[in-house]
């Protein structure tokens, strides 16, 4: 049986924006679906377990797990399949790294982007 991680990445915002967090639906759905298909899955929500971590870049915030702290977590749960959402274009380049980081633990693991 194969295992699956479905991770919602950091999330950039203008430093202007009241932070917030969302539910990560389209993950809970797919999770819910494999669960129930009796497929392992994990969820990593990195805005939620990184809220307090900020990187603030000019006019931009981006909070949540950093990209090594995901690295590990992909490396601790050593998954088949890496799903990553993303959301909206502007959060594009965080769903990319995630991706990446997953193929860096290991270029076997397939990687999904969607949302």
């Amino acid at each position: 049986m194969k295992k699956v991680m479905l991770i919602f990445p950091p999330f950039t915002q203008p430093v202007s924006a009241r932070k917030r967090c969302l539910v990560p639906m389209g993950i809970a759905y797919i999770a819910g679906y494999l669960r129930e298909n009796n497929i392992a899955v994990e969820v990593l929500d990195s805005v939620v377990e990184g809220y307090e971590n900020e990187r603030i870049d000019g006019g931009s915030r981006t909070f949540g797990l950093s990209v090594d702290d995901i690295q590990s977590r992909i490396e601790t749960s050593a998954p088949d399949f890496v799903g990553v959402s993303c959301l909206m274009t502007q959060q594009f380049g965080n769903a990319l790294d995630v991706c990446r980081a997953a193929k860096e633990t290991d270029p076997d693991i397939q990687t999904v982007m969607g949302g």
